[in-house]
This record gives structure tokens, C-alpha cells and sequence, in this order.
């Protein structure tokens, strides 16, 4: 009993001194798992930061290419807008490098096409100062004065018996009759057509058809929606020939060239030159003189009203061609005017460029040959018949018919000539403009 009491603490002891021993093994084992776990997440958040890191940096790096991109695009644009303005000018230039400070640099070319309006070919490279590249090539082109027969801008009435055709020259009826007698408009729903008078649809043309049921060769409606459609059949615009152009059409105010201090009434021949009024009257013996012609014109300026005649009685023509070209062709028109009357270029040798507010034809048969340029004018007839011009005419407005307002009356016809497209109006207009490849080794401003 005793030994047994005394052998039990013994083995108590030695289980307690071998319980003891293990302890500390433990904690050695369970502090070195932690430190490998510390080290493993240490390692990764080291891989996501790095990972991020990465990534903003990429992200910068795409950003950075980007901007760089965007820009070279801005600096080729300012190359096509430089070359438009040298252009202006006239031939071919370039290629022409042109440095931007901080920004980088442009290269542009322009290759005249060598036609009438002039038109230009462009090619820009713009370069960042990173040196990203991009490349710009677009046609550019002359805006016409006159491109169409009449244009009137916010609004196109025209009574009966008007009559819009257009001619090359007087050789044969096909040439006097071409189908270019075209109106326009920035307003299709002021554009209205009359039906009484001398007609609903007065021949223009006869050389393709007997009796044409148009007074006008086409319309053309500057809004590229065609949302409302201009009148069109017998008596209107004719329904295969109607266009719609995109945007507004923008005519520049006229330019006066000085102060004007007296008006003129014209009754002798005039010389090439610039002249500028107050108010314009052409009346018979306002002629051409000796050296006038499309390329050196005489260009008239007024700032009030311009009036083509006077009086109620008849006219006559005023300043009818005289060039032996044209007084060689035979044959009559279909409303029996003498063939030499479609002379190609005598009405761009007298060119009236108004900023008033009133464009009058006054009196009865009248024959004349000349351009008006008045974008802010009314035109009227006051309701005179039996008008011709041989020309062109931009207004803003015609009259409508009212015992109140004048009117485009019955029987006034319009013949364009067709070689006034080249009188321009030193505004240029870009047109198909396009983004091209550019490899960053060989990008070049002088070949497409």
C-alpha cells in the first residue's frame, strides 16, 4: 500500500515532466505555420498590388496613346485647313510643314484639279509630339455664285408664265435649251407656284418634247431631310428633277468695296472696273464698252435698290451681245428671240452685287443681259409682262402676287448662262473628307 502510494506521484511526476517537454513543441510548430502564412498572403498582396500597378500603368500608357492619337487628328485637320486657306490662292503647294509649339507639327499638300470652279486635292499628316501620326485626305472646292439659274433664300413664289431655262450658246436649239434652268431654295415651304395669266406652265424647251408642263428645269431644296416636298408636276417643279441638298446654303453678304455718296442711272457704255453706289438704275445705252469681259467684268456695288428699266412703257434690250461669234448664230428661240442673244459670257461681263433691299425689273419688254447678286433683296417685277433676262439672280426673297406687293409676273423668263458656275465666291467648301491609314514609318502628306 505504501509502495503503491508512493510510486503513483512518481508516475504523476513523470507524466507531468513529460507533458511538460511537449508544451513548448507546440508553440514552436503552430508560430512557424503562422509565419508561413503571413509570408503567403504578404506575397499575395504583393502580386495584386503589383498586378494594379500594372494595370494603372497600361491604362496610362493607353491613355497617353490615346491623347497622343487624338491630337496628331487635331494637328491634321488645322494641315487641311491651312491648305484650304492657301488653296484660295489658287495651283498646287506643299508639301508644307508647320510646327505647332508644345503641340507638334502638320504637313499639307494641295493639288489643284483643274477645273472651273476650282477644286483642290488635300493630304495632311498631323504629328504629335510623342510622334503618333494620323492622315486626312479631302477634295475641296470653289462655291459658285451662281450655280443655279435663281436662288432665293427664304422665299421662292413665282407667279404664271414664269419661264427658267439655261443655254450654252445660241448654235442650235439644244444649246439654248440644256437643262440646267434650275431653282433653289432654303425654304420649301415658301416655294409656291402660280396658275394664272399666261399659264400653268409656259414652254421653256421644245427640242425634246412638243409642250413641256414645267416652267422650271428642276428645284433644288437646301434641307437634306425631304420631310416636305416641294410642289412638283404640271405647272411646278418637274417630279423626276427635285434635289435636296444637305444643310443651308450660306450666300456672303456682299462686300462694299468703299463709301458710296451718289447713285447711278446708266445710259452710256461702261468700262471694266469697280464702281459702288447708293441706288443702281440700267436703263437703254448702259452698254459693254471696249475691253469688258467675263475676266474683266465690270463690277457694280449698291447699297439700296437696284432697278433694270423704268417706267410703264417698253424697253426694249439693253446691251444685247455684240460679239461676231454670236451675231453669227441663226435661228430664233421658242419665244422667238434671235439666236446671237445666247452668247456664252456676255452677262458675266456686268455684275451688280447688292446689299439693298429691293430688286426691281420696271417696264414692259425688256431685254437684258447681266448677273444680280443681292442675297437680302426682294425681286419683284411690278407686275410688268414680257420680261427676258439672260443671266442669273440670287435674292432673298420674290414677291408674292397681291394687289398689295409686286410680283414675278407673267411672262418674265430667266436663260442661264451655264459659263457663270466660274464666278466664284472666294469661299471654298470641303467635301469628302476622310481619315486614311498612315504607317508611323512612312506616312506621307504628298502621295494618297
Amino acid at each position: 500500500m505504501n509502495s503503491l502510494t508512493q510510486t503513483r506521484p512518481a508516475q504523476g511526476g513523470a507524466r507531468a515532466r513529460w507533458q511538460g517537454a511537449r508544451l513548448p513543441c507546440r508553440r514552436h510548430h503552430d508560430e512557424r505555420g503562422s509565419l508561413i502564412v503571413v509570408i503567403m498572403v504578404a506575397a499575395v498582396v504583393s502580386m495584386l498590388v503589383v498586378a494594379s500597378l500594372a494595370n494603372a500603368l497600361f491604362a496610362q500608357d493607353t491613355t497617353v496613346r490615346a491623347g497622343s492619337s487624338a491630337a496628331a487628328l487635331q494637328l491634321a485637320d488645322a494641315g487641311v485647313n491651312q491648305a484650304v486657306r492657301d488653296a484660295t490662292n489658287g495651283g498646287t503647294g506643299g508639301p508644307t510643314t508647320v510646327s505647332v509649339p508644345g503641340a507638334g507639327s502638320y504637313t499639307y499638300s494641295y493639288t489643284s484639279a483643274g477645273t472651273t470652279p476650282a477644286s483642290w486635292h488635300i493630304i495632311s499628316v498631323g504629328k504629335d509630339w510623342r510622334g503618333a501620326q494620323r492622315k486626312i485626305e479631302a477634295d475641296a472646292e470653289t462655291q459658285s455664285l451662281f450655280a443655279d439659274a435663281l436662288f432665293a433664300n427664304s422665299g421662292m413664289h413665282l407667279s404664271s408664265g414664269i419661264s427658267v431655262d439655261s443655254f450654252t450658246n445660241g448654235a442650235t436649239a439644244q444649246d439654248m435649251c440644256t437643262g440646267q434652268g434650275i431653282v433653289a431654295t432654303d425654304d420649301v415651304n415658301s416655294m409656291t407656284f402660280g396658275n394664272q395669266g399666261n399659264g400653268n406652265g409656259v414652254t421653256n424647251c421644245t427640242y425634246n418634247q412638243t409642250t413641256p408642263g414645267y416652267p422650271v428645269d428642276g428645284c433644288i431644296v437646301y434641307d437634306d431631310s425631304g420631310s416636305t416636298p416641294p410642289p412638283s408636276g404640271s405647272g411646278a417643279c418637274p417630279s423626276n428633277d427635285i434635289i435636296y441638298e444637305p444643310g443651308s446654303y450660306q450666300d456672303p453678304t456682299p462686300k462694299i468695296p468703299g463709301t458710296p455718296t451718289t447713285s447711278l442711272v446708266c445710259t452710256t457704255p461702261l468700262s471694266p472696273g469697280t464702281y459702288v453706289y447708293v441706288n443702281v438704275t440700267i436703263e437703254p445705252g448702259c452698254t459693254l464698252g471696249s475691253g469688258v469681259s467675263m475676266s474683266d467684268p465690270v463690277n457694280i456695288y449698291a447699297t439700296g435698290t437696284v432697278q433694270i428699266g423704268s417706267g410703264n412703257g417698253n424697253v426694249g434690250a439693253i446691251d444685247p451681245p455684240t460679239p461676231a461669234t454670236c451675231l453669227s448664230y441663226t435661228g430664233t428661240d421658242v419665244f422667238g428671240n434671235p439666236a446671237s442673244y445666247y452668247c456664252p459670257g456676255w452677262s458675266g461681263g456686268l455684275r451688280i452685287y447688292s446689299r439693298g433691299t429691293s430688286v426691281v425689273f420696271a417696264g414692259n419688254h425688256i431685254d437684258w443681259w447681266g448677273v444680280i447678286y443681292a442675297p437680302q433683296a426682294v425681286l419683284s417685277t411690278n407686275n410688268s409682262p414680257q420680261i427676258s433676262m439672260w443671266g442669273a439672280l440670287t435674292v432673298g426673297s420674290t414677291a408674292q402676287n397681291s394687289s398689295s406687293k409686286s410680283s414675278i409676273g407673267a411672262q418674265f423668263a430667266l436663260h442661264y448662262d451655264q459659263s457663270l458656275s466660274s464666278i466664284s465666291s472666294q469661299q471654298v467648301k470641303l467635301v469628302n473628307w476622310r481619315e486614311e491609314p498612315c504607317p508611323q514609318s512612312d506616312c506621307s502628306a504628298t502621295t494618297p
